[in-house]
């Protein structure tokens, strides 16, 4: 009953009285709470954890997600309703009167609701209902508790209370735990209140602030939920500036003391979903009360990881986990703080009691299976069990490639009898593909097949078998034993023009003409058609084109008539290889005329016909007048320019290049293509080769600044000083800073290719003036503030290169490490100073502070490794020993490749007196020891009293010689000798002295070279005489773009090992293991004897120590630990 308060005037005088109205309640009053509400937060708190303590002790089944039996079904019912209305967009039901009660009731009001307040907060239901929603995937009832201080009811009539602990999760999220506070009236079930514990307040706690509180401060917290909803609105229209501002401007908002905490969680909670860590770890650390909330401890752990602060994640997983000790998220939060942290076993230990509250986790399963413990496995194949075949899949997977993991699933596997047998033998068939038993594996993943019904498993069985009769070249069993022999054949096709096919070709070919194959083939015209898709690319790449032709003919044709997905996919690949093949045999005018209006295609033609003479572009020209087809009409502009460009006529190949452009300019007026770049790159070469400058041809205002890039583009890339000079007075009256950065670069990158480092940090340091405010630069400022930086240390002015690092800023990160490849942070230029002056004190301290795996990559990379090579002895004790540098493939200063004739001798005795008397001086060589399968390839190291050091390397590969123009295929008709050559020093003129010694090696029968910088090719006659360095790289018109296709002869090594295998032999060992490591410095590689250290499973790399200098890389040093990729690492053998 309300008692209201009635003022009237009555005769004159006031007269005050009361009047009553009846207030509708709950059926039962709701469970008194304690005067605080963290008293109140920490009671439920207890209980929760209460619960589930209890569930842990009871070690329910993993796969009883919902626990029906063991509470009131009643209720569980009611929940799964709940879960399943707010998942269909409706609302669950709510006791409304309760709930207003329960507001009264709540440690954040003031006692009392009056009517008008109750009409008010029930008014609200109407735009938004106080009940749980947005469910997560996965739940489970932990309790479901009587109301305290009430007793059970006696009859199922009569009104109840409950409280039920539930605990939502899925891949995605962290388990979130819930409690519902829920009413039975006439035997359905209600909910009057809840919470989730990560606000640390119960929903009528925050309306119960609301009515109580100031009525300017009161509707702060709903700005702020406004403000974060238009924020994410935002942010998912790509307004990402604005969404952040939006987002920054939340925790401005003023609220009520008690909305304070729950709204800065909420806004982390906004910045953790952009990803910003940062931010959120601002506005979590702001917060009072963080230990009477469950939300902060958690996204603090999370923030405190991505920052790379470790120390600070472990100690907020430690408060997350005393808050919840059992809780499934705690234990994921130790265990992932606990894995940064390198602490695998107890990482493993916390994984798994995650698993066990969470089995439905498959972001979890992920953690456990990637442990690979024995010891893990009962647990993991509970969760495996309760999420199905997809999880199961998931396993499978996970064994493939870890020999010792793989037997000890299966082991463990087959003590469940309840496990399905096609499981069962896909997980037999992997452990078999663990040892390389590929044909045992076939086998298995035949009865998976065939004891499969439809479903993942099927389906994955059938890819699998393909793959491993593909992995040995099993192919007359593959076709014998698939079940539909049309789809196998339809797979193979699209592995095919997918580039995704690594079987043998001519294996497979051969098997596809088998009788057996025959007779199946002739019951499916779809299978007659893969088969010739599939034999016709076998045909094509084994240089055998007149059989490829009709075969990829027939398939294209059929294939259009298709409409399914399949065909689309096949379609552009097919195209390119069909047009690769007619090009092959000469039938250009006919690709043409197939393919008039394909853009692809046009450039396929003009890229083929500019390696042929000269007349096979006139005949093209001749034949194809008729055309009216723009695209056709461009080839043949392109063509005309070729054919000028190869007669020195130079206005007339110009001006069919700006028609060409013109042409381009029509069809592609957005530059999908790259007709317009490849029209101005064609122009580029030409000018360049001729040495055109401006006043020689006709140049369109709106062509300038594209024309002028590319020239200079060219000549730089070639080392033509002079052409540049004639092009960059007319270059400086370009308007685009985009386009004048990009000639700066080049002409800055040429004068330091030729040692003139000082004249390129004069040249950058006047467009940096010129740039002006540091706010409005563009990103490409950055490239050449570096470039400076390069310059100004190569030529030793260390004091100008410390000016302008001390300009750009030092970003404070507190303490969060500091980032090499912080883009705004100068710690990257003022470590690579330190390096160059050989200030190891000054470097070690600034790096002293950042992640050592950041460090190893940044001294790898070449810009800091130049210097590092310079004074390998002095840097090694702090660096080389500190940070164990990543052996890549390491970036020769010049490289190329000389092509001689198979039965000219090529000695080390006769390298030696080649080189010294091109040089004039004594040189020592080598021998470099090759890595395992390239024992027919011999190389040697060599070095002269003047500093220069370079690689060689000969063998006799086999050459595509299809894959060649008709005119140069002669030449390679008979076994070639290939000399690899490499300039690793880094004296001035690099690519000078490459030329100078191809061309004393070429001497007068070399077939061609390739000079692989600038992907260049100059074939025979008379190459070495085409090779002679006059002022630049020596280009004419002959000289063609591409590659010279070779498959080596060499085998492969079979004996690669798996990281599990390597794992296990170190575990046999007790100690290290001998093996050797590969170096690559271009495309030249050295077998360096080491020992190996410890894997790292996760990095998917392995750490060896090497137990010998390496001859080509002066930083891989004896008693020096390295990382190292497992492809880069073999068992030692004594001939090594």
């Amino acid at each position: 009953m309300l008692f209201l308060f009635g003022i009237v005037l009555c005769g004159g005088m006031l007269t005050a009285f009361y009047f009553s109205l009846d207030v509708p309640r709950g059926p039962l009053p709701v469970p008194a709470r304690p005067d605080s509400r963290q008293d109140s937060f920490q009671a439920d708190a207890d209980a929760f954890n209460e619960s589930l303590n209890r569930w842990t002790l009871a070690r329910w089944d993993s796969d009883d997600e919902s626990t029906g039996a063991r509470f009131d079904q009643s209720v569980v019912d009611f929940v799964e309703q709940c879960v399943q209305a707010d998942r269909n967009g409706e609302h669950i039901p709510m006791h409304e009167e309760m709930f207003l009660d329960a507001v009264e009731a709540s440690p954040d009001g003031s006692g009392s609701l009056n009517w008008l307040d109750r009409v008010s907060i029930q008014n609200g239901f109407e735009d938004y209902r106080p009940i749980p929603n947005g469910f997560d995937n996965h739940y489970r009832i932990l309790a479901i508790r009587p109301a305290t201080g009430l007793s059970v009811a006696s009859s199922d009539t009569e009104p109840r209370l409950v409280s039920v602990d539930l605990m939502f999760y899925s891949a995605n999220n962290l388990p979130e735990s819930q409690q519902w506070f829920l009413v039975n009236v006439d035997g359905r079930w209600q909910v009057y209140d809840w919470q989730s514990l990560d606000d640390g307040r119960r929903t009528s706690d925050e309306y119960a602030s609301f009515i109580s509180g100031s009525e300017k401060l009161s509707s702060g917290f709903n700005e702020i939920m406004d403000r974060i909803e238009g924020a994410n609105r935002l942010f998912d229209d790509g307004a990402e500036e604005q969404a952040f501002a939006k987002l920054k401007s939340c925790h401005r908002v003023q609220t009520l003391k008690e909305d304070r905490s729950t709204a800065l969680l909420q806004i982390a909670y906004a910045w953790i979903e952009l990803d910003r860590y940062d931010e959120a770890v601002g506005l979590l650390e702001s917060i009072h009360d963080p230990d009477h909330m469950w939300g902060v401890w958690p996204m603090l752990t999370l923030g405190y990881l991505d920052a790379d602060q470790d120390g600070k994640a472990l100690e907020a997983a430690m408060k997350s986990s005393a808050q919840s000790p059992n809780h499934p998220r705690s234990h994921w939060l130790m265990s992932t703080v606990l894995a940064s942290l390198g602490r695998d076993d107890e990482a493993a230990d916390e994984a798994v009691l995650a698993l066990r509250g969470c089995p439905l986790d498959m972001a979890i399963i992920d953690m456990v299976i990637g442990n690979r413990r024995k010891g893990d496995l009962p647990t993991l194949l509970d969760a495996i069990v309760a999420n199905g075949d997809d999880a199961w899949m998931t396993l499978a997977d996970a064994i493939t490639y870890d020999s010792v993991w793989a037997s000890n699933v299966v082991a463990e596997v087959s003590l469940r009898e309840s496990v399905n047998e096609s499981v069962v033998a896909i997980l037999k068939a992997n452990e078999a593909w663990s040892r390389r038993d590929y044909d045992k594996s076939a086998e298995w993943f035949l009865v998976a097949r065939d004891k499969s019904g439809p479903g993942s498993i099927h389906d994955v069985a059938i890819q699998d078998h393909l793959d491993a009769r593909i992995e040995s070249n099993r192919y007359p069993e593959l076709f014998r034993e698939t079940d539909d022999l049309p789809q196998t054949l339809a797979t193979i096709t699209q592995w095919l023009f997918g580039d995704d096919f690594y079987g043998d070709l001519q294996s497979l070919s051969d098997a596809l003409q088998s009788d057996a194959v025959d007779l199946r083939v002739e019951e499916s015209e779809r299978a007659s058609h893969f088969r010739d898709a599939i034999q016709g690319y076998c045909h094509h790449v084994l240089d055998q084109n007149p059989l490829a032709l009709p075969e990829l003919t027939r398939f294209e044709v059929w294939n259009r008539s298709q409409s399914d997905e399949q065909a689309a996919n096949v379609t552009r690949a097919l195209r390119r290889v069909i047009v690769e093949t007619m090009l092959e045999m000469g039938q250009s005018e006919a690709v043409a005329e197939k393919f008039p209006n394909d853009i692809d295609v046009q450039l396929q033609i003009v890229e083929y016909l500019q390696r042929e003479e000269a007349a096979t572009s006139e005949s093209f020209l001749a034949k194809t007048m008729g055309f009216s087809d723009p695209e056709i009409a461009w080839t043949r502009e392109m063509l005309k320019a070729f054919i000028a460009f190869n007669e020195v006529q130079v206005e007339a190949a110009d001006n069919s290049f700006r028609e060409a452009l013109r042409i381009a300019k029509t069809m592609d007026t957005e530059q999908d293509t790259s007709l317009q770049s490849t029209t101005l790159r064609d122009r580029a070469r030409a000018i360049v080769a001729n040495r055109v400058v401006p006043s020689e041809i006709q140049i369109n205002d709106g062509d300038l600044a594209e024309l002028s890039r590319s020239v200079i583009a060219e000549a730089s890339a070639l080392l033509d000083s002079k052409t540049v000079r004639a092009w960059l007075p007319r270059a400086r009256s370009i308007q685009d800073e985009g386009h004048l950065a990009a000639i700066r670069d080049n002409v800055a990158q040429l004068r330091m290719s030729t040692g003139q480092f000082s004249e390129a940090a004069k040249e950058l340091a006047v467009a940096e003036t010129a740039i002006g405010d540091v706010e409005s630069q563009p990103p490409w400022i950055a490239i050449q503030r570096n470039l400076r930086l390069q310059a100004l240390l190569e030529c030793e002015d260390f004091k100008e290169a410390s000016n302008v690092v001390r300009d750009r800023p030092v970003v404070d990160t507190g303490s969060i490490k500091r980032s090499l490849f912080n883009a705004e942070d100068s710690l990257s230029d003022q470590a690579l100073i330190a390096l160059a002056l050989r200030d190891n004190e000054q470097l070690v301290s600034l790096l002293k502070d950042v992640d050592r795996e950041e460090v190893s990559s940044w001294l790898t990379s070449p810009t800091r490794r130049r210097w590092l090579v310079r004074d390998v002895e002095a840097l090694r004790s702090s660096i080389i020993d500190t940070y164990p540098l990543w052996v890549t493939y390491f970036v020769a200063e010049s490289e190329g490749v000389l092509w001689i004739p198979a039965d000219r001798p090529l000695t080390i005795e006769i390298l030696t007196s080649t080189f010294e008397r091109e040089l004039g001086e004594t040189v020592e060589a080598r021998d470099i020891p090759q890595p395992t399968g390239k024992q027919i390839s011999t190389a040697w190291s060599v070095t002269s009293e003047s500093g220069q050091h370079l690689l060689f390397e000969v063998s006799i590969p086999t050459v595509r010689s299809s894959a060649l123009a008709m005119r140069n295929r002669d030449a390679f008709q008979k076994e070639a000798k290939q000399l690899k050559i490499a300039i690793i020093d880094q004296l001035p003129m690099a690519t000078r002295r490459l030329f100078e010694v191809a061309a004393a090696f070429a001497m007068d029968d070399a077939i061609a070279f390739r000079w692989n910088d600038e992907s260049r090719i100059w074939f025979g006659p008379d190459v070495g005489k085409r090779l002679a360095w006059e002022d630049r790289v020596p280009v004419d018109h002959d000289v063609v773009a591409g590659l010279i296709q070779s498959k080596a002869t060499d085998e492969g090594d079979d004996t690669e090992k798996s990281l599990a295998d390597w794992t296990a032999e170190l575990e046999r060992a007790k100690g290290t293991v001998r093996v050797t490591m590969t170096v690559h410095v271009g495309d030249i590689a050295e077998s360096v004897p080491a020992e190996l250290i410890r894997v790292e499973t996760d990095d998917y790399e392995m750490i060896v120590k090497a137990t010998a200098d390496s001859i080509i890389q002066p930083l891989v040093l004896s008693g020096v630990e390295y990382s190292v990729s497992p492809s880069n690492v073999q068992a030692f053998r004594q001939a090594d």
